[in-house]
């Protein structure tokens, strides 16, 4: 579950549509190749304020959220883009099955461990879409709660954030 308050949001869409993709090419890291994206991009100039959101995982946490964040501020570009199908190296769509598992204890049934298992089907068309930003991020506060059932997502979570969250400056020595 997850409950937001006070949220005002705002995109200021870029034109030309020529000038969008010479921004997203300099937010891409990857310069092996210069990519065509669309036909659709989604974004623009973002400003994002919400001032109060608060996560639980149902029925594990009721009285201690997973995570809460007060006024949180976002300024910046957010761009929602795919790879034009007309890049080379684009594969086929296929059809993909996503399972998930929840968080309880597993029950031992019989020869097998049976735990909760949710997920769903989808059609994947083949082309990457990736999420390219350049904002900067503010909060007033930010909890993170999660006890030892959360133990082997957290690391694969972590992976997650480092690979969002941009390098260090480099050095001008």
């Amino acid at each position: 579950r997850l409950c937001f308050e006070s949220v005002k949001l705002s995109v200021e869409r870029n034109t030309p549509p020529e000038s969008v993709q010479q921004q997203i090419s300099a937010l891409d890291e990857d310069h092996s190749s210069t990519f065509r994206y669309g036909p659709a991009i989604q974004g623009g100039e973002l400003l994002l304020t919400i001032g109060h959101i608060v996560s639980t995982l149902r029925p594990l946490n009721i009285a201690t959220p997973l995570l809460r964040i007060d006024d949180l501020d976002m300024k910046g570009f957010l761009y929602l883009a795919g790879i034009s199908p007309s890049t080379p190296g684009v594969t086929k769509g296929k059809q993909v099955t996503s399972a998930l598992f929840c968080h309880h204890d597993c029950i031992h049934v019989g020869e097998h461990d049976c735990c909760c298992s949710y997920g769903i089907s989808y059609y994947s068309a083949g082309i990457p879409v990736k999420l390219y930003t350049d904002c900067q991020v503010c909060c007033q506060q930010l909890e993170i709660s999660y006890g030892p059932v959360m133990n082997h997502s957290i690391p694969r979570l972590m992976e997650c954030l480092q690979r969002i969250l941009p390098p260090p400056p480099k050095s001008t020595d």
